[in-house]
């Protein structure tokens, strides 16, 4: 118990303790962060004696013809993107599907091989939906955000913000606005939104602000989603978050360190990605505070290549996601993020 009540006191001065200064992001640094976040979405061009690799990638693009590329409609007069996707209108689920089927166009446009790499034809395609989208579901003028909120808060503009990285460089100017601003719609205007939810929802919306900010050269932006992602970080004493024992809470009183609590670790693991190479990650004074987590909250919920279920919440229903991928998943954020830990650490 003395160990954990360490760590808790460590990780308050970290977050308390430390300068308010800010790191202002150059255009170059703007360019080395799309850079960053596309290589994350897509991967590096791999040899084609890579049997591995190029047998997944075409499942990807297999799976994708079928699925999305054969379902897409560019009839004006049909009220829908996507034939197998139609009831939007009444189910914000859709909606997430479609920002995420754009998605996964995006994604093999700049994969570089890809047999859609850079395709012009493909490209148009895409823009197409982008505008579509824009146009039809997901705009600033949205006053009736029907369904679940998610969709329309975290699980949509996720969405959006990855395709519009990865099409930065294609995307028409004011089209790339329109699209920022629909997400800033929808999105807290300051950290003290009531709105903003905790734990793995509001590091969420702290990223998917900071995605605006970076896109979009605005460093007020990524201010905020340092600011808003801050809280994720701080001990608690009660309700959602992190506690001095290591445990990690979310809707409440549930155990959720390998269900939300992943999605922490993962969502930290992102920024560290975005950031690396630039002084922005200087203004994420926070974040250091994840190393003082890894050993207190993530480690104990491993046993034998597993996850506890205890710790899942939830999650522990979902067949379609086994113990052992919740594991491998979190040991790659975690082993991302301790990277980050030692070059600060022989940096010094």
């Amino acid at each position: 118990m003395k160990k954990y009540w360490i760590t808790f006191l460590l990780a308050l001065f970290l977050l308390l303790g430390v300068s308010s200064s800010t790191f202002a992001q150059t255009v170059s640094e703007q360019n080395t962060s799309l850079n960053n976040w596309q290589i994350s979405l897509t991967g590096k061009a791999f040899p084609s004696s890579n049997i591995v690799l190029k047998t997944t990638l075409s499942e990807q693009e297999r799976t994708t013809q079928q699925n999305v590329l054969a379902k897409l409609n560019k009839d004006p007069n049909k009220d829908y993107l996507f034939s197998n996707v139609t009831a939007w209108k009444t189910n914000s689920i859709q909606i997430t599907i479609i920002a995420t089927n754009i998605e996964k166009m995006a994604t093999l446009y700049q994969t570089p091989n890809s047999i859609y790499y850079q395709n012009a034809s493909f490209k148009q395609d895409i823009l197409y939906a982008l505008q579509w989208f824009y146009t039809n579901i997901y705009n600033e003028n949205v006053t009736n955000a029907y369904g679940n909120w998610y969709d329309w808060q975290i699980g949509t503009p996720i969405s959006l913000v990855n395709t519009l990285t990865l099409m930065k460089k294609d995307i028409p100017p004011t089209q790339l606005q329109n699209h920022l601003k629909a997400i800033d719609h929808f999105e807290p205007a300051t950290a003290d939104d009531r709105y903003i939810g905790t734990g793995a929802n509001r590091i969420n919306k702290g990223f998917i602000v900071s995605m605006v900010g970076v896109l979009s050269g605005n460093q007020a932006k990524i201010d905020l989603g340092a600011e808003i992602t801050k809280r994720v970080y701080t001990p608690v004493t009660s309700g959602d978050g992190f506690y001095a024992d290591g445990s990690f809470i979310q809707h409440t009183n549930t155990p959720y360190t390998s269900g939300y609590g992943a999605e922490v670790l993962a969502r930290s693991a992102d920024f560290y990605q975005l950031f690396a190479g630039t002084t922005t990650l200087g203004s994420f004074r926070s974040l250091p505070t994840i190393f003082t987590y890894l050993d207190s909250t993530y480690l104990p919920v491993f046993y034998k290549g597993e996850v506890l279920d205890m710790t899942r919440g939830r999650a522990a229903s979902l067949k379609a996601i086994p113990n052992e991928q919740v594991a491998n998943t979190m040991l790659y954020d975690m082993y991302t993020i301790s990277q980050k830990k030692f070059q600060c650490d022989v940096s010094r």
